[in-house]
């Protein structure tokens, strides 16, 4: 999925679902136990909007605890 955006990246419009895209891969790279992965997809879901943010509301603590360990180290 994030190879056929990278492909027709001139033809997106609206960035959130590139966003969405390198959430939900680095959330799986985190189930995984692959967390330099998903800080990478984190990384590009940042640059992309520095004011991304996840949520109790959207997805479980535990996540929410691995993606700020990813991030503080």
């Amino acid at each position: 999925a994030e190879q056929k955006i990278i492909d027709n990246f001139a033809y997106v419009e609206d960035s959130k679902p590139l966003i969405k895209i390198h959430l939900y891969l680095g959330l799986t790279y985190i189930a995984k136990g692959i967390e330099t992965k998903a800080y990478e997809e984190f990384t590009k879901m940042l640059t992309i909007d520095s004011n991304v943010t996840i949520t109790k509301r959207d997805f479980a603590p535990s996540l929410i605890k691995k993606y700020l360990k990813i991030f503080r180290g």
